[in-house]
């Protein structure tokens, strides 16, 4: 099994990828199992580490700060 991992269940964009993913729009679904798991429901450091794949879908600006 497959771990996806997307940014927000609740923002749009991960949404629309989550939608992509299982096949929702009559597009072929990704060719392997696949469990898609969303970044606020999840209490995990490093999840990254732990996944095939790691989408991070956001429409919001990052708030980093500029490198000195």
């Amino acid at each position: 099994m497959s771990k996806i991992i997307l940014f927000s269940k609740k923002d749009p964009a991960g949404r629309n990828i989550a939608r992509i993913l299982r096949g929702d729009f009559n597009l072929s679904p990704l060719e392997y199992d696949k469990e898609i798991l969303y970044m606020d429901e999840l209490k995990v450091g490093n999840v990254e580490k732990e996944t095939d794949l790691c989408i991070v879908a956001s429409r919001h600006k990052s708030k980093m700060g500029k490198a000195s």
